[in-house]
């Protein structure tokens, strides 16, 4: 049982220090000792039972220290080391412009709904901004995930984000008559050989320029898509 200054019994955990102020302390569910500090006894129990029943009830988290910027930084290493290279480029970027500016210095445990809808207003605006929406919600949404199954967080405020539905533009297919014409025009041209490649087999761009002579089977013609190359100059 802790005593005031003068001896006074003041309850198990509460204890009064040599400033005046009062003082309890327990050890949460993950095994921390907390203090909780105050100068009015009657407060002080308040605090202190209502920390008690959260960590009873599981309402508590590790720690309110950690920023957004920390846990993307953590997230990428524990969850996302396997991604591929042009996937982690796209994520990093996503993150670095669309998120970081405005809540990468926040604490997790403090940022809400309306602090990650607020940060998608902007891009919903702009209908080419469409694509980074995407992406920017579902690193939003898996790194709040993460952090509620890590005690980071008691709940995922990304996790009722609404997007509106992304326009599909419909695929045009050249006629054989156009495809005549083009190539017709492109005879002379010195990537008319890669043009008929493309048209032929119907292989990405990236897979068309990341071919090498050793994945021809010039005597089964045939090709094999073994890599693709990747470029990009903006992500806009």
């Amino acid at each position: 049982m802790g005593k005031d200054l003068e001896g006074k019994e003041l309850g198990r955990g509460i204890s009064q220090i040599k400033t005046g102020s009062y003082m309890a302390r327990y050890t949460d569910r993950f095994g921390n000792r907390k203090y909780i500090y105050d100068k009015s006894l009657r407060e002080l129990k308040k605090k202190y039972n209502k920390a008690k029943a959260e960590n009873e009830l599981g309402l508590n988290i590790v720690t309110s220290k950690v920023t957004l910027d920390e846990w993307f930084v953590k997230w990428i290493e524990l969850y996302k080391s396997n991604m591929r290279s042009n996937t982690l480029l796209l994520y990093n970027y996503t993150y670095n412009k669309y998120i970081s500016p405005y809540l990468g210095k926040c604490e997790l445990a403090k940022i809400k709904n309306m602090h990650i809808q607020r940060l998608l207003m902007p891009l919903e605006k702009k209908n080419k901004n469409f694509s980074s929406l995407g992406v920017t919600v579902t690193i939003l949404k898996e790194l709040f995930r993460t952090a509620a199954i890590n005690n980071l967080i008691t709940e995922n405020p990304a996790v009722e984000c609404r997007i509106p539905p992304i326009p599909r533009k419909e695929k045009y297919v050249p006629s054989k008559e156009e495809l005549e014409l083009f190539f017709k025009w492109s005879k002379d041209h010195f990537l008319n050989n890669a043009f008929i490649v493309q048209v032929s087999t119907g292989i990405r761009p990236g897979e068309l320029l990341g071919l090498m002579v050793q994945d021809i089977d010039f005597a089964n013609k045939s090709i094999s898509i073994k890599r693709t190359l990747h470029y990009r100059r903006t992500f806009d």
